[in-house]
């Protein structure tokens, strides 16, 4: 652990890039990278990650089986739509190669539908928003059966807010159908139109080299980061990250920028908050750092980070 934090803290930063009222700042990590691995959305195009529902189903536990060559790394936040309800991975996990049938901690964020399970699962190529990941981070506690479980009904509350946010009415309250960018119109929230379309322009950006993170901010606050060991991490969930933005607009969007230096202060708040760690639920070890203003979790093997996210209070 004393590793991690103290690459954390030689982590650097650069000028952010800012569209409209959101800005991106690349982090750039100088730790060691973690062992090989390949992340969700590739082992499940190439068939070798398969997630299924438990044979008596429940909403907090689904099955996850790796037939491939490397650990597959599924992050906090995925969606994963599809069995009787859409569910959301709660901690970052590495499922190791030729794993059957592991239990992933999840959330429902599909409130109004528990049925057909004939549905295959498949990424749903969108990201939970920071709120909702942030109620999940400071609701998870360790069962006797060492099952992560959290606060559904909080989850669900954050699910409906964004759904009433962008005035969407969802036959089965899902958070996916939040995942469109809005409908020009007059009666839109000119803060929900103004994220959309920065959103719209940072999509078509790509990370710059060697950059391994990056920390968003909406008008004068830092609202989260994400930190991976690698480059190509970033790069593939890159489009995910910058999507959820569109989902999780501050009241306030106007204000000065942060700065680098204070954007850096943003990401450096995990070493002064309370930590707690317990084995992954796959290979490694997983971090929770908590504290007033911020909530973070973070996946390591062999004191080798592998990604870490930080949310604001």
């Amino acid at each position: 652990m004393t590793t991690i934090l103290n690459h954390l803290e030689t982590a650097s930063i650069g000028r952010p890039k800012r569209v409209g009222p959101v800005a991106l700042y690349p982090v750039y990590w100088h730790g060691p990278t973690a062992l090989p691995y390949d992340t969700a959305a590739s082992a499940f195009a190439a068939g070798t990650l398969t997630v299924e529902e438990a044979p008596a189903a429940s909403v907090p536990t689904l099955l996850v089986t790796n037939t491939g060559e490397l650990p597959v790394l599924l992050t906090d936040g995925e969606i994963l739509e599809g069995g009787w309800q859409n569910r959301t991975v709660v901690v970052p996990v590495l499922v190791q190669p030729g794993e059957v049938g592991v239990a992933v901690p999840v959330a429902c964020v599909e409130a109004g539908r528990w049925g057909a399970a004939n549905r295959e699962f498949r990424r749903a190529g969108q990201r939970v928003p920071r709120r909702i990941r942030r109620t999940i981070n400071r609701s998870v506690y360790v069962q006797g059966d060492a099952l992560r479980r959290v606060d559904q009904g909080a989850v669900w509350a954050g699910v409906e807010d964004v759904l009433c946010e962008r005035s969407l009415d969802d036959e089965t309250f899902s958070l996916v159908a939040a995942c469109e960018p809005l409908p020009v119109a007059d009666a839109v929230d000119p803060r929900l139109a103004a994220i959309d379309r920065a959103v719209g322009v940072l999509r078509t950006l790509r990370p710059l080299p060697m950059q391994t993170g990056v920390i968003v901010a909406i008008g004068e606050r830092c609202v989260s980061a994400e930190l991976f060991d690698r480059p190509e991490t970033l790069a593939a969930f890159w489009d995910e990250i910058i999507s959820s933005i569109a989902l999780d607009v501050p009241k306030r969007i106007d204000g000065p920028r942060p700065s680098v230096s204070r954007a850096l202060r943003f990401l450096r708040r995990v070493l002064r908050a309370e930590v707690e760690s317990t084995p992954g639920v796959g290979l490694g070890t997983e971090y929770r750092f908590r504290s007033g203003r911020i909530a973070a979790q973070g996946l390591a093997v062999d004191d080798r980070l592998v990604c870490l996210s930080v949310l604001a209070a």
